[in-house]
């Protein structure tokens, strides 16, 4: 999810909204937004990256390794 909190918000509200609604061009749009990205793991932020591929790929290899929460 976005790093800055009002950003954030405005995803949330967003991707709660576009889901409900089934507006995958929405979801589409969000995942395109240029801002700094936070891995949040059980409510603690694990790492930033530039991009959002990134963030999910490190995401995954968290996981795998063994990193569940």
């Amino acid at each position: 999810m976005p790093k800055k909190i009002l950003l954030r918000i405005l995803w949330k509200v967003f991707r709660w909204s576009f889901e409900k609604l089934g507006y995958q061009r929405g979801i589409n749009w969000l995942r395109s937004w240029k801002v700094s990205w936070v891995v949040v793991i059980n409510g603690r932020e694990m790492a930033v990256f530039k991009e959002r591929a990134k963030a999910i790929e490190w995401e995954k290899k968290h996981f795998i390794r063994g990193g569940l929460p």
